[in-house]
């Protein structure tokens, strides 16, 4: 394991002494395209499509570290056993994506009203150009038990597999008078966390989180709420091998890994 992991600011010297440059904005072009139709009284669908391409991503580097880079780290003041990453413009990518919303709404007479909602939403992102190491980092020669890759399999899979690639949305709120219920669960789909080697990627499965809302209006304006967020108490899963100091326990997650919690609040409107 290293002394120190470091990631260098890249106007730092060690980092333009392992090939930062300067960072150029990130450039992007969208295109999306949406419908919206009715099938029947009280319901509406709506579909959404879009694809993204940014060029010249902003990414960290992989930890960079081993004897090849001994005499930099020296030149630079820094312990040789320390493990440096940086910010660079390192990936050109294209994302897809589809989000469909179904909304309905009930009415019961002297039982209320309900709002019905499903939403589905779908991305995935490729990586279409890996740029080129810089020469700082190319031709160093033998480099045992120490890394030069600059970006690989773990940075890629940071911008393609750490987020989920499907989303669902279900929910309800249901108004009675000065009442209001609102309950919704999301399932976020299963996400991957990418090593340098493949036998060290780490999998975790998908979680469905549910929130609760009860709310009361008092006056016409000022509304009592109580409710809880991931009311389940759900948590990630676990990494196989936590760290020996309890850091980066748990996976990637897309919802906060803390578990559940409770709020009351008040609301006046001016």
């Amino acid at each position: 394991m290293p002394a120190v992991t470091r990631i260098a600011p890249v106007n730092s010297a060690l980092a333009q002494a392992l090939g930062a440059t300067t960072l150029d904005p990130e450039k992007s072009r969208n295109l999306g395209v949406g419908v919206t139709w009715q099938p029947a009284p009280r319901t509406s669908l709506t579909a959404d499509a879009y694809w993204i391409e940014i060029a010249d991503r902003i990414a960290r580097t992989e930890s960079l570290y081993g004897p090849a880079l001994a005499p930099t780290l020296t030149a630079q003041g820094v312990d040789t056993s320390t493990w440096t990453s940086y910010y660079a413009n390192a990936f050109d990518t294209r994302t897809r994506g589809l989000d469909i919303v179904l909304d309905h709404s009930s009415q019961y007479g002297a039982w209320g009203d309900v709002r019905w909602s499903a939403g589905f939403n779908y991305n995935k992102t490729l990586i279409t150009d890996v740029k080129d190491a810089p020469a700082a980092l190319q031709g160093l020669g033998s480099n045992p038990g120490g890394s030069l890759t600059w970006v690989g399999r773990a940075r890629e899979g940071d911008l393609t597999d750490a987020q989920p690639k499907t989303k669902w949305v279900l929910g309800g709120k249901w108004t009675l008078g000065d009442l209001g219920v609102n309950l919704q669960t999301t399932r976020y789909g299963k996400v991957k966390t990418p090593q340098q080697l493949e036998s060290g990627d780490r999998s975790f499965g998908a979680k469905w989180i549910t929130d609760l809302d009860v709310s009361y209006t008092l006056y016409d304006n000022i509304t009592l709420s109580l409710g809880g967020t991931n009311i389940f108490d759900v948590r990630p899963e676990k990494h196989a091998i936590p760290s020996a100091v309890g850091l980066n326990l748990y996976g990637n997650s897309p919802f906060y890994p803390g578990g559940g919690f409770w709020y009351s609040k008040i609301a006046y409107d001016f």
